[in-house]
């Protein structure tokens, strides 16, 4: 017998599971035949007995429902009403109504025509926003592309190099004239067994280092392309967002009676509905209930008969079958159990253990722990306990209460402030901030604002070193001096580029950003790119639900 080292409850359960003969399977405390119970010819077994082929049937127009007889027709709706099969109500065919110019959209009248914006600006409804008509603008010898400014001119290589594109890794790098970039190094297939000047041999190829292509000065290489590290501009007193130029202006419903909500204008009172209806899911329900015709019994939105289903070959079993009455059989040895066919002969567990109701082989060995004690299946070693705070439904739980910043107070656990429905002249409402449609500045000279920080020109690398992306890369093959390490196919070196004074190399842009945040102006603070009011009086409308429900 194997080693025993599972429990169930307080004792030890063999590693052996139980067997059965020939092909039966265990299933708890049994064994179980592959052979289904057998229904004479003609009759199927459906889980409980041996039923007819021909299933119950009502009389007249009924059909069997739920052990009864339905009638097929719908119940009887007065008036310009229409029975609904999902409500189980009579609803009108005239409503909900809605004024002229607006639509039904749940419950609510919504405007046809939308919030409008006035001057050159339309509205957008995903960002419920007045965008300018003017795209946002770039610097000379840049176009827009989304929301990046794209230089007119391509990656350059320096001379007796050339650009070379590997398709399948999306990389470009300049190589020397006649070689190609394979994704990692330049290369070319030997010729006459040596290589060309400037290459070193790798098996029958020679390979060199590829460099970075240059970009015009004010712009980086990403995707391939040459991109300002200046974002696209807007008009005075817009903002970019995105690639839209968002103006300070806050979208207006025109209409009498309607009123902007997110992204509609949605009137002020529900859908009207004919008398004696009320207005429910979206529907004019009847308060007059449907009804049955010939006397029959409505329940649950159908017309009952009052019948019982009838069958031609045996009884009628009260759901959806004739049972026949006769036994189903099962092989030589074995008795019907429940759905199947089960062995006069249990499961057999190894010598020394017994079988369980749960289908277990549970040995007379005593469960032990290399440390503590065993209680209710576990190896108890003390009692837990926290670092701070106390111990509550087996989690720690601190004694004091959340605290919350910027003036924002803790409900149900979650910190939100108060609502304003605008901001001020020269902000717009943007994700709960009032965003000023002033530009943040670096205070430092030597670098730029890209949209969320201040960087640099770029980092830079020691004398003899390339910079490739975030890295400094040898341009020698294959063989690493001292100081760099294997990356692949070229040498790295364990240092990183070197970034301006006061800035810091981000190895996921590759930029160097300035150790200060971008500067806004008096009573703002900068958050996500943008220059925002710090008086605390806006809030998050994303993580906050409808007043009154929490």
């Amino acid at each position: 017998m194997s080693e025993s080292n599972t429990t169930e409850g307080n004792r030890c359960i063999s590693e052996d599971p139980p067997k059965c003969p020939n092909k039966f399977h265990v299933d708890g405390k049994h064994c179980v035949s592959p052979q289904q119970p057998r229904c004479p010819d003609g009759q199927h077994f459906n889980k409980k007995d041996c039923v007819s082929p021909q299933k119950p049937t009502c009389s007249g127009n009924g059909i069997v429902y739920n052990g009864t007889c339905v009638s097929l027709e719908d119940p009887i709706c007065r008036g310009n009403y229409k029975f609904d099969k999902v409500l189980k109500r009579c609803v009108s065919m005239d409503g909900p109504l809605c004024p002229e110019g607006s639509s039904l959209k749940g419950e609510i009248c919504v405007s046809d025509g939308g919030p409008t914006c006035l001057y050159d600006s339309i509205f957008n409804p995903a960002m419920r926003k007045c965008i300018s008509s003017i795209e946002p603008l770039c610097d000379e010898d840049y176009v827009l592309e989304g929301d990046k400014c794209i230089s007119l001119y391509k990656p350059s290589c320096e001379a007796g190099q050339e650009l070379s594109v590997h398709q399948l890794s999306g990389t470009m790098r300049c190589c020397t004239t006649g070689l190609t970039w394979d994704g990692e190094t330049c290369g070319i297939d030997k010729r006459d067994g040596s290589c060309p000047e400037g290459t070193t041999p790798a098996g029958d190829r020679c390979q060199s280092v590829g460099l970075p292509p240059v970009c015009p000065k004010g712009s980086k290489l990403e995707d391939n392309k040459c991109i300002s590290r200046e974002p696209p501009s807007c008009p005075e007193d817009q903002i970019l967002r995105g690639s839209f130029c968002t103006t300070t202006e806050i979208p207006t419903c025109n209409r009498p009676g309607f009123q902007l909500q997110g992204a509609d204008c949605v009137f002020q009172r529900k859908a009207d509905c004919p008398k004696d209806s009320i207005l429910e899911g979206g529907f004019c329900v009847s308060s007059t209930p449907p009804a049955c015709p010939d006397n029959l019994k409505l329940r649950d939105g159908k017309c009952y008969t009052g019948e019982l289903p009838i069958c031609r070959e045996g009884i009628y079993d009260g759901e959806d079958d004739c049972t026949t009455g006769h036994p189903a059989l099962c092989p030589e040895r074995t008795t019907l159990r429940d759905d199947k066919c089960v062995s006069d002969r249990p499961p057999e567990c190894p010598s020394g253990s017994a079988l369980t109701t749960d289908g277990h082989c549970i040995t007379s060995e005593d469960p032990t722990c290399q440390a503590g004690i065993f209680i209710g299946g576990n190896c108890v070693t003390g009692d837990p306990t926290c670092s701070t705070g106390y111990l509550r439904d087996q989690k720690c739980v601190s004694e004091q209460d959340p605290v919350c910043r910027d003036g924002r107070v803790s409900i149900n656990g979650k910190c939100a402030g108060q609502e304003v429905e605008q901001c001020p002249h020269g902000f717009i409402p943007y994700k709960g901030e009032c965003i000023s449609a002033e530009k943040p500045v670096c205070d430092d000279p030597n670098t730029t604002y890209n949209g969320t920080a201040c960087v640099a020109s770029g980092p830079k690398c020691a004398e003899g070193m390339i910079l490739d992306g975030n890295e400094c890369v040898s341009p020698e093959l294959p063989r690493c001096g001292p100081g760099l390490k294997p990356k692949g196919r070229k040498c790295v070196s364990e240092k990183d580029p070197v970034c301006p004074q006061r800035t810091e190399l981000d190895k996921a842009t590759g930029d160097c950003v300035s150790i200060r945040p971008p500067e806004c102006g008096s009573g703002q603070k900068f958050v996500d790119g943008a220059c925002v009011l710090a008086d605390g009086e806006c809030w998050d409308f994303e993580y906050c639900p409808a007043p009154g429900h929490f």
